[in-house]
């Protein structure tokens, strides 16, 4: 478990309340993960490569400019497959989380700037472990909504894919029941 160092705490120090700890600092796995959210995405997405790279053989031996449409649809095409995924393992690593004696933290760097997103731990907070290696905790919704199928769903926000999860959901369960203690 990642208990936070004096120097590890500085950087997050000007962001406590006077009477507020840091309990544990991490983050998440950086690692390239192909994780479709539903099986059917996966499938259209493959289903979706194979006729772009089918559609730029066939445009190349028929000849002609028609081939570089066929490479917009595998360069779309290739996107959907791999490149969510590899924006997603950007994303966690420039992502780093804390949890204080009354809420956890996630700040992130996007763009060159910095976000630091607080969510308070009370004792109606729902907590959800996802048990594995990397396990994740969720404890909140999140403000932007996607599309999906049944209309629209915030994303569940969390400490997403960290090696640690269960002493960390133990260390939140304890902020819960002892408050700010």
């Amino acid at each position: 478990m990642n208990r936070p160092s004096d120097t590890q705490a500085d950087g997050l120090a000007e962001y406590l309340d006077p009477d507020e700890r840091i309990l544990w600092q991490g983050r998440p796995s950086p690692r390239f993960r192909l994780v479709f959210r539903n099986p059917l995405e996966a499938v259209f997405a493959l289903l979706f490569f194979g006729f772009s790279v089918l559609l730029v053989f066939s445009a190349a031996q028929a000849g002609g400019p028609l081939w570089i449409i066929a490479l917009f649809f595998l360069a779309i095409s290739f996107y959907e497959l791999f490149g969510t995924h590899l924006s997603d393992a950007w994303r966690r690593r420039h992502t780093g989380y804390a949890l204080t004696s009354r809420r956890a933290l996630i700040a992130t760097k996007r763009s060159g700037r910095d976000r630091l997103a607080s969510y308070p731990i009370t004792a109606t907070t729902e907590i959800e472990l996802i048990d594995g290696s990397p396990g994740s905790i969720l404890f909140a919704r999140g403000r932007l909504l996607r599309k999906t199928w049944r209309g629209r769903k915030a994303d569940a926000v969390g400490f997403d894919l960290i090696e640690d999860a269960r002493e960390v959901f133990a260390l939140m369960r304890k902020v819960q029941t002892e408050g700010a203690a």
